[in-house]
């Protein structure tokens, strides 16, 4: 998704420029004027991509490009991996695939949740007492083993990566 909405946003104006076959000067500052604005989209949703996590006793650590997202585990109830859980979602607020899939959706088997994902494919469902959580990190069963242990211990070494 990443690629392709690049390829529009820079790809198009570079390709209608060039198509004339002729570039005058007013063609180049026409095409930086549109090439600017896309530049500047690209830089700001690239600015909320997921680049990975981090778990430790008390909480999720969400990595992103400049800033971390911490979600505290004192209310986990289940951690469980559920490749098709973001199917049929709706997105209610957020970035549905440009960089990362994040911010609120929704859909008939979870209901509202929260996403902080790069491949659907690896998703975890985090449910807690208050909402829900999906994230996709490289492991997935590594994860959930991580986080149902830490959910039978209440606690239990601090620092687990990944």
């Amino acid at each position: 998704m990443t690629t392709i909405c690049v390829l529009i946003l820079i790809g198009l104006p570079i390709l209608k420029t060039v198509e004339r076959g002729t570039l005058t000067k007013g063609d180049l500052g026409l095409l930086l004027k549109t090439l600017l604005p896309s530049c500047l989209l690209i830089i700001i949703v690239a600015l909320f991509l997921v680049r990975g996590y981090i778990l430790t006793n008390k909480q999720l650590i969400v990595k992103r490009l400049f800033w971390k997202n911490r979600v505290n585990l004192s209310n986990l109830v289940s951690a469980e991996f559920d490749s098709q859980a973001m199917f049929n979602s709706w997105r209610v607020f957020g970035n549905g695939g440009f960089f990362s899939i994040t911010g609120l959706f929704w859909n008939q088997k979870l209901g509202l949740y929260r996403a902080f994902v790069t491949n659907e494919k690896n998703s975890i469902v985090l449910k807690f007492t208050d909402k829900v959580i999906v994230i996709t990190p490289d492991n997935p069963q590594d994860m959930v083993t991580k986080l149902t242990t830490l959910l039978q211990t209440n606690g239990g070494k601090d620092s687990t990566r990944e």
